[in-house]
């Protein structure tokens, strides 16, 4: 969800009277906006932003075998664009918070973006 930008919402307020709708991307994003701007909720349409996962079905293992891990290390898979926005950093703080309680947890990124060398 993005963070409030005070500019950002005083612009979405003060022309809030000229639009006839405004996308969001999610639900939440949806409800974020109508608090932050004061958009009424008929104005607010929520198109997801995801994929179709029926185009990407295959017979996976659920860990790859050459990872060598035991059968019960519990494995979370982080998917999704590698940006401030996302804040993948903070999952990596997480993940080291959790390692310390389990340190058989495995954590597994996949994605792109600029913090990708991170």
């Amino acid at each position: 969800m993005e963070e409030p930008r005070r500019p950002h919402l005083w612009g979405e307020r003060l022309t809030r009277r000229w639009v006839d709708v405004v996308t969001c991307v999610s639900e939440s994003v949806r409800r974020f906006t109508h608090r932050q701007t004061r958009h009424p909720l008929a104005k607010l349409v929520t198109i997801p932003n995801g994929i179709d996962i029926d185009r990407y079905t295959r017979d996976i293992p659920p860990v790859p075998s050459d990872w060598d891990l035991p059968d019960d290390s519990p494995v979370v898979a982080v998917v999704g664009r590698l940006d401030e926005q996302k804040d993948p950093l903070l999952m990596l703080e997480a993940a080291a918070q959790v390692c310390k309680g389990h340190p058989d947890a495995v954590f597994a990124f996949a994605g792109d973006g600029p913090l990708a060398d991170e």
